[in-house]
């Protein structure tokens, strides 16, 4: 019984050090997603007036004033995969990859990929990708700088005709508890992005538009693929919040019922050494 008492401690103090540490861990994410959350949204507002700015313009310019524009032939397209660097996040990871599978599997041509995190690192190594470029998730101290310097590495490989085509795998963040994994068309940009009620309009371009879209084209793409960052990297923070916090109760839970079985235990314990007690004064007045 002494033993199984011991043990029942060791039990509760182990899950008791498990709690602190899921705790804490879920307080650390908390604080990191609140820091990058209105990064993300400023970055979302930046893109979208800028996106619709550059598809209003383009709709109404022939393709061949920008590569960015023309549908080239596909001989290899390539594919950006967003991931985080670490675990410990729940499914996040596991949707992204399945997400990121299916859209490689569904393509005919030969297939680029550059990957973005530690994990998407690991695994276009064991899936054997044709890995053209991989770097570490963007971090929250300089997340925007490093994100614009991704984003630039990505769009020279369109530039200089390694792929014909750019499609990003990433986590759209639309709320802590909304995080679905999404597929974007980057490059070219797509012609169905610009039809807008503004599609109709004539423009005076100042200057020509062949240097304003030489300006405004990759800015827009390069904007469009920095929120994608930033929005993978927050929904990495509220994915580790949610599963740390459901750790944390699981952790909670099971301490609240090994403490019950340790007062359980006790109480046998305890009764056992009453009767223990009372039989040997029982045999001594029988024996006097």
């Amino acid at each position: 019984m002494g033993t199984n008492l011991r043990a029942i401690r060791r039990k509760i103090k182990t899950v008791r050090n498990i709690w602190q540490i899921t705790r804490a861990m879920q307080m650390v994410s908390a604080a990191k997603l609140k820091r990058v959350q209105p990064t993300v949204e400023a970055s979302r507002e930046y893109m979208r007036r800028l996106t619709d700015v550059a598809a209003s313009v383009a709709a109404n310019c022939p393709q061949g004033l920008h590569p960015y524009l023309q549908q080239r032939p596909v001989q290899a397209r390539g594919v950006v995969v967003v991931s985080g660097d670490k675990g410990l996040c729940g499914s996040h990871n596991v949707n992204l990859f399945r997400a990121a599978e299916g859209l490689l599997a569904s393509f005919d041509e030969p297939v680029r990929v550059f990957c973005i995190g530690a994990k998407a690192i690991d695994l276009g190594r064991r899936r054997r990708w044709d890995v053209v470029g991989k770097a570490a998730a963007p971090g929250l101290r300089d997340g925007s700088r490093e994100a614009l310097g991704l984003a630039r590495e990505v769009r020279e490989l369109y530039d200089r005709g390694l792929v014909d085509t750019v499609h990003v795998v990433y986590t759209e963040f639309r709320s802590p508890m909304h995080r679905p994994p999404a597929v974007a068309q980057l490059l070219p940009i797509a012609a169905g992005a610009a039809q807008t009620d503004e599609a109709v309009a004539d423009y005076l371009f100042e200057p020509e538009a062949e240097k304003l879209l030489a300006t405004l084209l990759p800015r827009a793409v390069e904007a469009r693929l920095v929120n994608m960052l930033l929005q993978s990297l927050a929904a990495e923070h509220a994915a580790r919040m949610t599963a740390m916090s459901a750790a944390t109760e699981n952790a909670e839970e099971l301490r609240a019922t090994l403490t019950r079985e340790l007062n359980r235990a006790r109480q046998q314990q305890i009764t056992s050494e009453i009767l223990e007690v009372v039989g040997g004064a029982d045999a001594l007045q029988q024996s006097g």
